[in-house]
């Protein structure tokens, strides 16, 4: 009998580890929509590839060209954060853009959509800064998230108060990770 009881112990702790791990992240919380299928693409680069120069400071510094597709229902806006997750001691900032248009499917090259907000990234500016890692090649982030809400911010927007503003408001997330090497 202590036997069955002690499995059943070991199995109730193990699952309520794996719900702890499964809902503790360093994003906003999300609510869980029944297919997860929001995606974001560039024709530049694919997943885990390397960006081309163009788009870092070493180019023309430009935005890179972006596709969405499989918006959710009921999506109002969209939030797009783009940043370094190898700089230190926090993540270094490249982009925040939102309230994107929710019938946004492309976002062009060296541009973003009429109506959306472009917040201060980490130079304390209100645009796209490329990949410029000091040193060895570094992972950027592009998350794009889909909201059920319009965000009451402004251009001096940082990025805990998009992610503040978020909460609760997150239909779906998804990434699209670039790599960059120093030159």
């Amino acid at each position: 009998m202590k036997k069955v009881v002690s499995l059943f112990l070991l199995v109730i702790l193990l699952f309520a580890t794996f719900i702890f791990v499964k809902y503790s992240f360093d994003s906003p919380q999300v609510q869980q929509s029944p297919s997860r299928s929001l995606k974001l693409m560039s024709p530049e680069f694919l997943e885990k590839e390397f960006i081309p120069d163009k788009y870092t400071c070493n180019g023309q510094n430009t935005n890179p060209p972006l596709i969405i597709q499989n918006i959710p229902q009921n999506t109002a806006s969209f939030v797009l954060i783009v940043d370094d997750l190898n700089s230190r001691p926090e993540k270094w900032i490249h982009w925040i853009l939102f309230n994107i248009p929710a019938e946004t499917q492309i976002i062009a090259e060296n541009s973003f959509p009429a109506g959306a907000v472009s917040a201060l990234n980490s130079w304390g500016k209100n645009n796209y800064g490329g990949p410029c890692p000091p040193f060895g090649t570094h992972n950027y982030v592009f998350r794009l998230y889909a909201l059920k809400t319009n965000l009451d911010l402004d251009q001096t927007a940082t990025r805990q108060q998009v992610e503040s503003a978020m909460q609760d408001n997150i239909l779906d997330e998804t990434t699209l990770t670039g790599l960059y090497s120093s030159k």
